[in-house]
């Protein structure tokens, strides 16, 4: 290898000197292109933000809506709590007159079996009385 003179060796760093200095233009392209990307990105999410609620409007609004869901609840409540009383008068008027409806079906049964009783002393009677008479 032959040593290299001062001229080759100052051309050699200029090319490499120009290769570099082409290189930093292009990051530097690249890095300004990524620059604006972010900076119309940033402007749009400002715009869509700029609609959003602000933080005391959202608390006001679940606020509202609690004070919606509590007041329901009470209101279910209250008329669910008079139905339901309503509901056992009923129905412990339902049992006192299936009670009496036993006791009356008792007592009917007693006198259906009774009028049976009769009905068949009857029968014998005036099956004895045919008999005497022939």
């Amino acid at each position: 290898m032959a040593a290299l003179t001062r001229e080759e060796l100052d051309a050699k760093l200029a090319a490499t000197e120009a290769r570099v200095e082409a290189m930093e233009a292009r990051i530097e392209a690249s890095l300004d292109k990524i620059e604006n990307d972010l900076g119309s990105f940033q402007t749009k999410m400002l715009a869509t933000v700029g609609h959003l609620p602000t933080t005391p409007a959202l608390i006001s609004t679940v606020a509202g809506a609690a004070v919606s869901v509590v007041a329901i609840v009470v209101g279910v409540l209250a008329f669910g709590g008079d139905r339901f009383d309503g509901g056992v008068q009923v129905t412990s008027v339902s049992v006192q007159q299936a009670q009496e409806a036993r006791e009356i079906a008792k007592a009917n049964e007693k006198k259906v079996d009774d009028f049976i009783a009769r009905v068949d002393d009857l029968l014998q009677r005036i099956i004895s009385d045919q008999k005497l008479k022939q």
